[in-house]
């Protein structure tokens, strides 16, 4: 594995023959939405997503 280091100084992992990763905080709002996603269907199901939906 190669480590690729970004110019904020942060480090991410890549293995060789893949595309260089996404900015890491391009990949943490996108994991942060998927984790405020998934505990929206774990903790209210699909009416929560409807109601977050509807609140933004």
């Amino acid at each position: 594995m190669t480590v690729h280091a970004f110019p904020s100084g942060e480090a991410a992992e890549a293995t060789e023959g893949t595309p260089p990763p996404l900015p890491s905080r391009a990949w943490h709002m996108f994991w942060r939405c998927v984790r405020i996603l998934r505990g929206l269907v774990e903790g209210f199901g699909w009416l929560g997503i409807a109601l977050a939906l509807l609140l933004t």
